[in-house]
């Protein structure tokens, strides 16, 4: 740079080319006109181009919005109508032209809203909301791979929101929901690794937002229904101790969320209730089992008052009596199967009730022959022999009625009709009756040999021809009969001088029956069915009048505890032996029922 040289004045300023450009342009009047009507022009177009964009947006979103309001309108007020149809499908072949009709329809009208979210190509709170609500239909009316894509395709587009810095507490409420339900599909295709993957992603989010937000049923609802998901697959893999610590903490964060809607809330209260019930009765803890089943029936009891839907209502209070019954009847103290008895009767009322009000619903008259099964075991163990003969009849003649319903279930129902008819027929010394249900029992299993159990197959089989063999040799030789067990196969042999011991117990003539135990007695590694046999005859000598009676009290409890010791699974059984209803008043039972 020249340090000698002067700026020019501003008349001899250098003139740069823009400047050279500008002053030709002010110089053409016409042309700088024409550049300014074309400039206007062209911010006129691109006004009315933001305007139209500003107005589509606005109409998607509006249209957005709608669809989100008719889906969820769809929720409220057809999922009812929904359970109402699936509820009308059980025990029917097929659907009925209306409710075909009815699914058609309602999946024509998600397939439609599911198009109208695709046209809001960027996700946001509106798209995951509309996919949440499209995936929970989808899944209420059992279109389970519609509602799996669309519920992945949801949780694709909310993490997506959940990385950008607009993510807020709704998006976190929304991607708990839907990984909820997909852990649920994983859980329905078996895949419980997945499932609990899934669940456990949901407990520590909703949890992290429940624990900054108590009183926020965004977060609490999801918590509680992750925790009793994760309690049952605990459960499931014989946890206990983790079960019930999810379903006591479900229902802490449900009690603290207070009131909310009626009638799904109260059914979820009652599972987790009874859940919590069972998962103490794993534990041991008897009373708090029993506190938590009588909690279950009192919800049940009061969703029947306040659900709109009174048919699952009914079934749900029906439920939760069954397994208090079943409590009182395995596990009660003295009185328990009286009361276990009131409940089945309650029971088998209702469905009487709803079978006779809907004679074509197979699935009402499939529940009244359980609930009369359930009530003749109760009336089984009390002596009520002539209600046991009404009401296995009664059974029997609605599931030869029902052909379509014979699924596993129900054969199996079937055949605890012919062991029950057996076993009194035995117990009361009718050996033609006896006879008579063996070979019914016995046509029953030849009818289903080609789909039934191979395994369970020849297991019945072989319980049917050895009593088959037992009945025939007491009618023969009669129970005192001194040659009984001459010559008998090894099994037959101690199986009936067992029950000869019994007789004679129940006749008063103790030195008898005490001289045909001394073999089985001195006999070591007895199985755990001998020791139960042995505790029997012990419990009718209990009994009587013996000044020995607290004596073999005690023994019939040594033989139970050693029978149990051998085989825990026999413990389910217990009950139906008349014999040791007496002996729920000892405390010894409380603690033999939970192991000690």
């Amino acid at each position: 740079m020249n340090p000698d040289a002067k700026d020019p004045s501003p008349g001899e300023q250098t003139a740069k080319p823009s400047d050279f450009f500008s002053s030709w342009i002010l110089r053409q009047p016409r042309l700088a006109g024409g550049l300014g009507l074309l400039v206007l022009a062209l911010a006129g177009a691109l006004l009315v181009l933001w305007l139209k964009e500003t107005r589509a947006r606005k109409a998607a979103t509006v249209e957005l919005e709608s669809s989100e309001a008719r889906v969820k309108v769809l929720l409220d007020h057809q999922r009812q109508t929904l359970e109402s149809i699936r509820w009308e499908m059980e025990g029917k072949p097929g659907l009925a032209p209306f409710q075909q009709a009815w699914f058609t329809q309602l999946e024509n009208v998600l397939d439609q809203l599911a198009r109208q979210r695709g046209k809001q190509a960027v996700p946001s709170v509106s798209t995951l909301k509309l996919s949440l609500s499209l995936g929970e239909l989808y899944l209420a009316a059992g279109l389970v791979e519609k509602a799996s894509k669309e519920l992945e395709q949801a949780g694709q587009n909310a993490q997506a929101l959940l990385s950008s810095e607009s993510a807020s507490r709704d998006v976190e409420a929304i991607v708990a929901q839907i990984t909820l339900h997909l852990g649920d599909l994983d859980a329905g295709r078996g895949d419980f690794k997945q499932a609990k993957y899934r669940y456990d992603r949901v407990f520590q989010s909703s949890q992290r937002q429940y624990n900054a937000n108590p009183e926020d049923p965004r977060f609490a609802l999801p918590l509680i229904r992750v925790c009793a998901r994760l309690g049952r697959l605990e459960l499931g893999e014989n946890k206990v101790t983790e079960a019930r610590d999810f379903f006591t903490f479900a229902l802490e964060v449900m009690d603290f969320l207070g009131p909310v809607p009626q009638g799904w809330n109260l059914e979820e209260k009652m599972d987790l209730q009874s859940r919590l019930g069972e998962a103490w009765l794993g534990l041991g803890d008897r009373e708090k089992a029993l506190e938590y089943l009588e909690k279950a029936l009192s919800t049940a009891l009061g969703n029947a008052e306040a659900s709109p839907n009174r048919h699952m209502a009914k079934i749900l209070v029906t439920l939760a009596r069954e397994q208090l019954a079943g409590f009182h009847l395995r596990l009660g103290d003295l009185g328990g199967p009286e009361k276990a008895l009131e409940l089945f009767h309650l029971n088998e009322q209702d469905y009487r009730k709803m079978a006779l009000a809907n004679p074509d619903r197979g699935d009402y008259q499939r529940s009244l022959a359980f609930s009369c099964l359930q009530e003749a075991e109760a009336c089984l163990l009390l002596g009520k022999a002539v209600r046991v003969v009404g009401l296995l009849r009664e059974a029997e003649q609605i599931f030869s009625a029902q052909p379509d319903l014979e699924q596993q279930h129900t054969r199996s129902a079937r055949l605890r009709c012919s062991h029950m008819r057996i076993t009194q027929a035995i117990q009361e010394g009718n050996w033609k009756t006896a006879h008579e249900e063996i070979e019914a029992a016995a046509g029953l299993l030849e009818k289903w040999k080609g789909d039934y159990p191979k395994e369970a197959l020849a297991r019945e089989k072989a319980g049917l021809e050895l009593d088959k063999k037992l009945v025939s040799r007491l009618q023969e030789k009669g129970v005192h009969s001194p040659d009984l067990t001459t010559g008998l196969e090894p099994g037959l042999g101690p199986k009936l001088e067992l029950y000869r011991s019994r007789v004679l117990a129940r006749e008063g003539k103790t030195v008898e029956a005490e001289k045909v135990l001394e073999p089985y007695l001195k006999k070591e590694n007895k199985t755990s069915e001998e020791e139960v046999q042995l505790a029997r005859t012990y419990a009718i000598l209990a009994g009587g009048s013996s000044p020995s009676a607290p004596a073999f009290l005690e023994k019939s409890f040594k033989h139970l505890r050693q029978a149990i010791r051998g085989n825990p699974g026999l413990l389910v059984d217990l009950h139906l032996k008349p014999e040791f209803l007496s002996m729920r008043k000892d405390p010894q039972w409380a603690a033999l029922i939970q192991g000690k």
